[in-house]
Protein backbone atom coordinates (compact mmCIF):
# COMPACT_ATOMS: atom_id res chain seq x y z
CA UNK A 1 0.00 0.00 0.00
CA UNK A 2 1.16 3.47 -0.79
CA UNK A 3 0.80 6.47 1.46
CA UNK A 4 0.63 9.95 0.02
CA UNK A 5 1.94 11.36 3.28
CA UNK A 6 5.07 9.24 3.31
CA UNK A 7 4.38 8.18 6.90
CA UNK A 8 2.88 4.79 6.17
CA UNK A 9 -0.18 5.92 8.13
CA UNK A 10 -3.34 4.19 7.03
CA UNK A 11 -6.73 5.84 7.17
CA UNK A 12 -8.80 4.16 9.86
CA UNK A 13 -12.21 4.74 8.21
CA UNK A 14 -14.87 4.16 10.92
CA UNK A 15 -12.20 4.26 13.64
CA UNK A 16 -10.86 7.59 12.42
CA UNK A 17 -10.69 10.05 15.34
CA UNK A 18 -12.42 12.84 13.40
CA UNK A 19 -15.25 10.51 12.41
CA UNK A 20 -15.70 9.44 16.04
CA UNK A 21 -15.71 13.07 17.22
CA UNK A 22 -18.37 13.84 14.60
CA UNK A 23 -20.52 10.93 15.78
CA UNK A 24 -20.26 12.18 19.38
CA UNK A 25 -20.89 15.81 18.36
CA UNK A 26 -23.96 14.81 16.36
CA UNK A 27 -25.37 12.85 19.31
CA UNK A 28 -24.64 15.64 21.75
CA UNK A 29 -26.20 18.22 19.45
CA UNK A 30 -29.26 16.09 18.67
CA UNK A 31 -30.06 14.92 22.19
CA UNK A 32 -28.70 17.67 24.45
CA UNK A 33 -27.87 21.01 22.83
CA UNK A 34 -30.90 21.38 20.54
CA UNK A 35 -33.51 20.32 23.11
CA UNK A 36 -31.97 22.33 25.96
CA UNK A 37 -31.03 25.48 24.01
CA UNK A 38 -33.41 25.77 21.03
CA UNK A 39 -32.44 29.43 20.60
CA UNK A 40 -28.85 28.42 19.70
CA UNK A 41 -29.31 28.92 15.95
CA UNK A 42 -25.95 27.54 14.82
CA UNK A 43 -26.53 24.22 16.60
CA UNK A 44 -30.09 23.99 15.31
CA UNK A 45 -29.37 24.97 11.73
CA UNK A 46 -25.74 24.42 10.73
CA UNK A 47 -23.71 22.24 13.10
CA UNK A 48 -24.88 18.99 11.54
CA UNK A 49 -24.16 20.44 8.10
CA UNK A 50 -20.55 21.16 9.17
CA UNK A 51 -20.25 17.56 10.38
CA UNK A 52 -21.69 16.12 7.17
CA UNK A 53 -18.54 15.47 5.09
CA UNK A 54 -16.30 14.21 7.92
CA UNK A 55 -19.20 12.04 9.12
CA UNK A 56 -20.25 10.45 5.82
CA UNK A 57 -16.97 10.29 3.87
CA UNK A 58 -15.18 7.63 5.96
CA UNK A 59 -18.05 5.14 5.61
CA UNK A 60 -18.42 5.87 1.91
CA UNK A 61 -14.69 5.36 1.35
CA UNK A 62 -14.75 2.14 3.38
CA UNK A 63 -17.55 0.84 1.15
CA UNK A 64 -15.55 1.86 -1.93
CA UNK A 65 -12.49 0.08 -0.50
CA UNK A 66 -14.46 -3.11 0.16
CA UNK A 67 -15.88 -2.98 -3.36
CA UNK A 68 -12.32 -2.44 -4.69
CA UNK A 69 -13.26 0.92 -6.18
CA UNK A 70 -10.72 2.61 -3.91
CA UNK A 71 -7.29 0.97 -4.20
CA UNK A 72 -5.49 2.50 -1.20
CA UNK A 73 -5.92 3.26 2.50
CA UNK A 74 -4.59 6.81 2.42
CA UNK A 75 -6.52 9.57 4.16
CA UNK A 76 -9.35 10.93 2.01
CA UNK A 77 -8.13 12.90 -0.97
CA UNK A 78 -9.42 16.41 -1.66
CA UNK A 79 -11.17 15.18 -4.81
CA UNK A 80 -13.04 12.55 -2.82
CA UNK A 81 -14.28 15.17 -0.36
CA UNK A 82 -15.14 17.57 -3.19
CA UNK A 83 -17.11 14.87 -5.00
CA UNK A 84 -19.18 14.17 -1.90
CA UNK A 85 -19.60 17.91 -1.25
CA UNK A 86 -20.97 18.45 -4.76
CA UNK A 87 -23.23 15.38 -4.68
CA UNK A 88 -24.55 16.16 -1.19
CA UNK A 89 -25.18 19.82 -2.02
CA UNK A 90 -26.94 19.00 -5.29
CA UNK A 91 -29.17 16.38 -3.68
CA UNK A 92 -30.15 18.27 -0.52
CA UNK A 93 -30.17 21.84 -1.76
CA UNK A 94 -31.36 21.46 -5.37
CA UNK A 95 -33.27 18.19 -5.88
CA UNK A 96 -34.78 17.21 -2.53
CA UNK A 97 -36.64 20.50 -1.90
CA UNK A 98 -38.61 20.10 -5.15
CA UNK A 99 -39.26 16.34 -5.07
CA UNK A 100 -42.75 15.46 -3.79
CA UNK A 101 -41.65 13.07 -0.99
CA UNK A 102 -39.34 15.72 0.49
CA UNK A 103 -41.32 18.90 -0.26
CA UNK A 104 -41.94 20.77 2.97
CA UNK A 105 -39.41 18.63 4.85
CA UNK A 106 -36.34 19.83 2.96
CA UNK A 107 -35.61 23.51 2.41
CA UNK A 108 -32.99 24.82 -0.01
CA UNK A 109 -30.53 26.94 1.97
CA UNK A 110 -27.31 28.15 0.31
CA UNK A 111 -25.77 28.57 3.75
CA UNK A 112 -25.99 24.80 4.17
CA UNK A 113 -23.57 24.43 1.26
CA UNK A 114 -21.21 26.87 2.99
CA UNK A 115 -21.42 24.75 6.15
CA UNK A 116 -20.76 21.53 4.17
CA UNK A 117 -17.73 23.21 2.59
CA UNK A 118 -16.36 24.43 5.95
CA UNK A 119 -16.69 20.91 7.29
CA UNK A 120 -14.93 19.48 4.25
CA UNK A 121 -12.06 21.99 4.49
CA UNK A 122 -11.66 21.33 8.21
CA UNK A 123 -11.68 17.58 7.61
CA UNK A 124 -9.05 17.86 4.87
CA UNK A 125 -6.82 19.93 7.14
CA UNK A 126 -7.21 17.36 9.91
CA UNK A 127 -6.71 14.30 7.71
CA UNK A 128 -3.62 15.77 6.04
CA UNK A 129 -2.16 17.59 9.04
CA UNK A 130 1.02 15.51 9.09
CA UNK A 131 1.86 16.34 5.49
CA UNK A 132 0.99 20.00 6.01
CA UNK A 133 3.01 20.27 9.25
CA UNK A 134 6.03 18.73 7.55
CA UNK A 135 5.88 21.39 4.89
CA UNK A 136 4.97 19.04 2.09
CA UNK A 137 2.29 21.42 0.93
CA UNK A 138 -1.04 20.42 -0.49
CA UNK A 139 -1.97 16.73 -0.25
CA UNK A 140 -2.05 14.87 -3.58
Amino acid sequence: MRSSEGTGARFRYLRDPLFLVCVAAYGLNRFAVRPLWPEFTFARSYLNDCLCIPFWLPGLLLACRKLRIRCHDDPPLPGEALGLLIAWSFWFEVLAPVLPPFRGRSIADPWDVVAYAWGAVGAMLFWHRRALWRGKGRPA
